[in-house]
């Protein structure tokens, strides 16, 4: 197939791309190397705005990870602008869709669709509503501009939900909690401390990355037309346990060994997040890689610094 992957540089796109050309796809990752410069042996790579993506000529499927992405610190920094500029982009990104005639589109969305007061966990996928964050609002009014584009052009559309995705290759740009929660255990053997934003008693679904690239590509063969899919372990953790596995399996500290320090945040973060994965699970897909393993696993490869 041709396949085109939008934000394939990235961390979780370029995982994906390396699978598809592992699979003998022909692929052309285009991104504007804003959130990662992973650039993929086997695929092309072009550079570009997806605000200025031209008509996609000539392919079998788009994956569309574009987005921009803010992390926990700046959740809230400039929602009006962040919420614009993702819907634009969407928009924009499904018209080359409809130019280029492509017959299949993949949405990729987040967990933060269930952004908002009274969401129910673990999260179910035809449990949404408004969400209190710009980001989740953005990637929501992503899928509901996917299906509506779905219809009118006559395409097939699937769409994944992912959960908080770690694994191999994550940037130290806007880090991931796992990523950074790493690197600060290795500080906090010289400073005797250890930072976390909020109480640490919010949850989150750490979900490895191959798990992930799997889940998609369930969901691109088997999936329904214009269904969303949750990718998620349905583990629920909270980010305080997280911090002391990562300590723990980074330097063998123990909690009497150091001084958790609660940051504050500017704003009260998501409490809590978990997925329901029955639906992908009735696809036929497991995820395979614990916590556990995926932490004992990217601690024994380099972590990024840049």
């Amino acid at each position: 197939m041709n396949i085109a992957v939008l934000g394939g540089a990235g961390f979780v796109g370029s995982a994906l791309v390396r699978e598809l050309v592992k699979r003998d796809h022909k692929v052309v990752v285009y991104d504007n190397g804003s959130r990662g410069k992973n650039i993929t042996a086997g695929a092309t790579t072009i550079w570009t705005d997806g605000r200025l993506m031209p008509a996609l000529e000539g392919f079998d499927m788009v994956y569309d990870f574009a987005a921009r992405v803010y992390g926990v610190r700046d959740l809230y920094k400039d929602p009006a602008d962040l919420l614009a500029y993702n819907i634009t982009l969407t928009t924009d990104v499904l018209k080359a869709v409809v130019a280029g005639k492509v017959p299949a589109y993949f949405y990729v969305s987040s967990s933060c669709v269930y952004d908002f007061p009274g969401a129910k966990v673990p999260h179910k996928e035809d449990d949404t509503n408004i969400c209190d964050t710009s980001y989740g609002f953005s990637k929501l009014a992503g899928e509901q501009l996917t299906k509506w584009y779905a219809r009118q052009y006559g395409f097939v559309a699937k769409i994944a939900r992912l959960f908080n995705v770690y694994g191999p290759g994550d940037s130290m740009q806007s880090p991931h909690v796992i990523p950074e929660f790493i690197r600060k255990a290795e500080e906090a053997k010289t400073t005797g401390k250890f930072a976390i934003l909020g109480s640490g008693m919010q949850t989150r679904d750490f979900t490895y990355m191959d798990d992930v690239v799997e889940g998609l590509l369930t969901i691109a063969e088997r999936g329904a037309h214009l269904e969303a899919y949750n990718i998620g372990t349905g583990r629920e953790v909270t980010i305080m346990e997280v911090a002391r596995k990562a300590i723990y399996y980074q330097t063998e500290m123990t909690s009497k060994d150091y001084l958790i320090v609660n940051e504050p945040v500017a704003f009260e973060d998501i409490q809590r997040r978990a997925a329901d994965n029955a639906k992908l699970r009735a696809l036929g897909w497991e995820p395979k890689v614990s916590l556990e393993e995926g932490l004992l696993r990217l601690i024994d490869v380099e972590v990024p610094v840049g």
